[in-house]
């Protein structure tokens, strides 16, 4: 390999460390957008809801999970919470790791007697949940990998599985989708007949 064969190849090495640490800060950058906008949502519920308030321990508990993510989100990657996790199961095989916070906010959910809002305040959670693991995807290069295998398998389990079965589900699902439309057609023609 030539000194101008090296050069090269070090600064394609560079250029690609460049772009994944871009990649990492344009993907933080983004779940922190996506946050603010779940805290936001909190605090619309909290405003338009008279049994759901700002000094509700619910309310400060799903605002400070929020914010901690937010601020500490430079911090989380797949490789610590898989440390973190290993090291806890070594040193305490017999203890179950919750967190305190985690209890309340799902207690004070179950303790809601408004549907609607606990359905509401269900969705933040559930969306919160979904966008950290969505991060930790995108932004850990063994996840992502795992993650695209997955969904291969998924997708090739679902053309093996055949296309008649899909051609069913659609026109079931066509059905129940065009019934609002041929509902009252039908029960105006069964009128006039009657």
């Amino acid at each position: 390999m030539s000194n101008f064969q090296a050069l090269e190849s070090l600064i394609l090495i560079s250029f690609l460390i460049f772009l994944y640490h871009l990649w990492i800060r344009t993907q933080v950058d983004s779940f922190r957008e996506n946050l603010f906008s779940l805290r936001n949502k909190n605090f619309d519920l909290a405003r338009e809801s008279s049994s759901y308030s700002f000094d509700s321990i619910l309310y400060r508990r799903i605002e400070l999970k929020i914010n901690s993510t937010i601020q500490f989100a430079h911090k989380a990657n797949f490789s610590r919470g898989l440390f973190f996790s290993l090291l806890t199961k070594w040193k305490y095989p017999d203890i179950q790791v919750k967190r305190s916070i985690d209890i309340e906010i799902n207690s004070g959910i179950l303790k809601i007697n408004d549907e609607i809002l606990r359905k509401n305040i269900h969705a933040i959670m559930l969306a919160y949940k979904i966008e950290f693991i969505k991060f930790l995807i995108l932004t850990s290069p063994i996840l992502a990998i795992f993650a695209f295998f997955v969904f291969l398998h998924v997708a090739m389990k679902g053309i093996t599985s055949g296309i008649n079965d899909m051609w069913k589900n659609f026109k079931k699902t066509l059905a129940v989708e065009t019934e609002w439309i041929t509902s009252p057609i039908q029960q105006e023609a069964e009128y006039e007949y009657a």
